[in-house]
């Protein structure tokens, strides 16, 4: 190597060092980043696991109810109608308890009227009511404006 200028083989080792380490640090940098998108990779998998969880629990949720309609759907042998008093709509007949069909029904007119004038007397006391509290409420309000009239301007 006598050719050589002096430092010449120091300096090549220097380069290559720097190269080397350069390598290795492009390695690190690839390994690091490679690590992050595993690990949001993973955080993506692990919340569409949750939300599929999520979905089937409801469906299993919304089949138990279905089920359980379903359930006293067929528990019930009649229809609500034919029951009772209904029996009797349906098949034409009067039933007993009609008071239209019976002398009650004169008795039935003063019966509404009672009902009716008790009523009456409530809506009556609840207008009543009422305008009083509006009144009181106009009163409130002229207050408040006289209030705000009166406040010094910040």
């Amino acid at each position: 190597m006598a050719n050589c200028s002096e430092g010449f083989s120091q300096q090549t080792a220097e380069v290559n060092a720097m190269n080397a380490k350069l390598g290795l640090d492009e390695q690190f940098d690839n390994r690091r980043e490679l690590l992050a998108r595993s690990r949001a990779w993973e955080t993506l998998q692990l919340r569409i696991s949750n939300d599929a969880a999520t979905v089937s629990h409801m469906i299993n949720v919304g089949a138990v109810l279905a089920g359980q309609v379903g359930t006293t759907s067929g528990q019930q042998t009649v229809s609500p109608v034919r029951t009772a008093v209904g029996e009797n709509v349906t098949a034409g007949a009067t039933p007993a308890n009609r008071i239209v069909d019976t002398g009650g029904a004169v008795a039935s007119g003063g019966i509404s009227a009672s009902v009716a004038e008790a009523a009456l007397g409530n809506v009556t006391a609840q207008l009543a009511n009422l305008v009083t509290e509006i009144a009181g409420l106009a009163a409130l309000m002229a207050q408040v404006v006289q209030n705000a009239k009166q406040a010094p301007a910040a």
